[in-house]
């Protein structure tokens, strides 16, 4: 039976140790933990439902996440891909926002615990994500940034553009080299679009912009730890990307596994690259808040979720998007890290619901599908460019 139809008329399956309300006739209140993607996505869906909603999230603005190497590059504004998640959701009179930082969930009382209180619910929905992973060398954190926020983006930005103004001033030409190099750990879709970006600003937008240096001549080099860029993709993408990178000027090294990072550069093995801008898109790890569910997990802290996306064992407990890892009898599958690879993995969300759900399509698990097609079908370009078409796509509702 589809989630919302049970979220809508919760007497078709209530879960056996839910308190009853107060007040019969009062509707339940869906509790939805994160305003990315797959949290932003429900609620829209939700707004017509006699159902309580309340949206929680430790900021006030929902992302657009894939171009947030952009806004790092100053290519775009963080308002180019943000917007007030208060104003998204304006018109649904059956939802609330919370501005609220949420520390863990009590599923055995049906309430979340927040930073200042708590809040109960009878459905919850937790779409709260990935973070950084640094292999357990949290010592790199402020050596190499990662890209998960506005806040990340405009720190790499910082850090890229002084770069240039302190490599103007460096009368050395060694230390000067330092400065013009630019080191980005991990070849995945964030690593290859941050290389690509840097190699574009240091070849044509700073182009005649500096007296004393040519910004032509930084150096972008990008680590993977695995035998090819985008491992994640066919092999004939990761070819075709590694070609279009060579031809920006970006040094590729596969197999490069990184063993230290510090101020002065990355050690990739015994060798020491100096480098004074080191960016890091190498790892991602499950929000923390899944541990709090004392359920499985997977290696990568991901909560194992069946195919409807609820939790086994917790009748009322939904797992979507970056926090979901999905198993069913005859394939497993996480839902994919990035927007771009959810539309063009061979076992993307989109092609693999289909194939294995039917109608009615007010099931949850289809409503993370039904985001990411849209992107494909409605742009015909699953890497979209502009930002205006992006929030078409997004809140237009």
């Amino acid at each position: 039976m589809p989630i919302l139809r049970r979220i809508a008329n919760p007497a078709l399956e209530q879960p056996k140790f839910m308190p009853p309300a107060t007040d019969p006739g009062a509707r339940p209140r869906v509790v939805i933990v994160g305003g990315g993607f797959g949290g932003l996505y429900a609620a829209r869906r939700m707004r017509n439902l006699p159902v309580n909603l309340v949206l929680v999230d430790r900021r006030n603005h929902h992302l657009f996440q894939p171009l947030l190497y952009q806004v790092a590059t100053a290519e775009l504004n963080p308002s180019d891909i943000a917007a007030p998640i208060r104003h998204i959701l304006r018109r649904q009179l059956n939802t609330e926002v919370l501005l609220e930082r949420v520390m863990a969930v009590d599923t055995a009382s049906n309430r979340i615990i927040l930073r200042d209180g708590d809040l109960s619910y009878d459905f919850l929905i937790l779409a709260t994500g990935a973070t950084h992973s640094y292999f357990g060398h949290n010592e790199w954190v402020n050596f190499a940034p990662g890209l998960k926020s506005i806040e990340d983006a405009l720190q790499i930005r910082s850090r890229v553009l002084l770069a240039f103004e302190k490599a103007e001033h460096e009368a050395d030409p060694s230390r000067r080299q330092t400065w013009l190099t630019f080191v980005i750990v991990g070849a995945g879709p964030t690593g290859v679009e941050l290389a690509g970006a840097l190699a574009e600003i240091s070849r044509l937008t700073l182009t005649g912009d500096f007296r004393r240096i040519n910004p032509a001549s930084a150096r972008v080099v990008l680590l993977e730890g695995t035998d090819r860029v985008l491992p994640t993709y066919t092999r004939e993408l990761s070819e075709a990307a590694k070609r279009q990178l060579a031809q920006l000027g970006v040094e590729v090294h596969t197999g490069a596994m990184v063993t230290n990072i510090d101020s002065e550069g990355v050690t990739v093995g015994t060798k020491h690259l100096p480098a004074r801008t080191v960016l890091w898109a190498a790892g991602v790890q499950a929000s923390p808040l899944a541990k709090s569910l004392h359920v499985p997990l997977d290696r990568a802290g991901r909560v194992l979720v069946d195919p409807d996306l609820r939790v086994p064992g917790l009748s009322n407990v939904y797992v979507v998007g970056d926090l979901a890892a999905v198993r069913t009898d005859g394939w497993s599958a996480t839902w994919p890290l990035s927007e771009r690879m959810a539309l063009t993995s061979p076992v993307s969300p989109p092609r693999q619901f289909r194939r294995e759900f039917t109608p009615p399509t007010t099931s949850l698990a289809r409503f993370g599908a039904k985001l990411r097609f849209r992107f494909d079908t409605a742009t015909r370009d699953p890497w979209p460019r502009s930002a205006e078409r992006l929030r078409l796509h997004i809140w237009a509702g």
